[in-house]
């Protein structure tokens, strides 16, 4: 083998590195459009909750009843030092529906404010829809609480805290640049006498107040939602996955099947004939 051959081998092999080495952009194409990599994925194929007797409620004295807010997988564990972690988490769902209530309700009255411009509470409404869905996903917490449902709660507070820090962006550029006048009025319903007088320097600090304490306390909550989702789960076993697969994919075939039946005007599908094949 001559010397130019053997050169241009090891160029080829070198080029072979180098390929494999550069990642492929259509691969980090694909990732980056994979949903999955920002939202809470399908955790019951690799996890399961824990069984009757790893989750065995325990009954403990309240001020004036007996309750079952903790199990032996989350026993000694608190929210805010001395709440049980279920109920902390559950408080934590409550808030999270009132903040999304009240946030929608207060941009559709301040609509009616004449000094506020409407955009300005329609972008509003815009930035409070990770708060709409992060309610959403504690009230299916609340129906049913399953290893997917407890996932999928540190996303939900990420919702909120991306929510709030976008609302005090926007209230900052709108009332430093954009809102005209020293003096902010703050209400509707009422003649401009009837509103609230504030000067603009202390309504942004009062704004910016409010998004520090929701931003503190949900940065907070991501780490109790967390605790809580992994120790009420346990991972499955390979068998247990395989099986649970199976029944996953006979549940598919009965709602398909049902799907089919109710296309049919309830009546029961009958199935294809295989044609006959042609004698040769």
């Amino acid at each position: 083998m001559g010397e130019e051959d053997k050169k241009d081998k090891k160029a080829e092999a070198s080029d072979d590195e180098e390929s494999q080495l550069m990642p492929d952009p259509m691969d980090a194409m694909g990732d980056a459009m994979n949903m999955d990599n920002y939202f809470p994925g399908n955790d019951e194929n690799e996890f399961r909750s824990l069984n009757s007797e790893e989750g065995t409620p325990i009954l403990q004295q309240c001020c004036c009843c007996i309750c079952n807010c903790e199990t032996k997988g989350t026993q000694g564990m608190t929210c805010c030092c001395i709440v049980p972690i279920k109920c902390g988490v559950t408080t934590i769902g409550v808030l999270t529906i009132l903040l999304a209530a009240i946030g929608i309700s207060a941009q559709f009255f301040l609509m009616l404010n004449d000094r506020v411009a409407w955009w300005y509470c329609l972008v509003n409404l815009i930035l409070l829809v990770p708060q709409y869905i992060a309610a959403s996903f504690f009230i299916v917490w609340f129906g049913k609480d399953n290893v997917n449902s407890r996932g999928a709660l540190g996303c939900t507070c990420i919702m909120v805290v991306v929510s709030q820090a976008l609302l005090a962006t926007w209230a900052v550029i709108y009332f430093v640049w954009i809102y005209e006048g020293e003096t902010v009025y703050w209400g509707w319903g009422t003649t401009e006498e009837g509103y609230i007088k504030y000067q603009k320097k202390y309504f942004i600090f009062r704004e910016l107040a409010w998004a520090v304490i929701v931003l503190v306390a949900y940065s907070y909550f991501i780490c109790v939602v967390n605790r809580y989702s992994k120790n009420l789960r346990a991972e499955r076993s390979e068998e247990e996955k395989a099986s649970f697969k199976k029944q996953r994919a006979n549940e598919d075939k009965a709602e398909k099947a049902l799907d089919e039946i109710a296309k049919n005007k309830g009546k029961p599908v009958k199935p294809k004939k295989k044609a006959k094949k042609a004698d040769a």
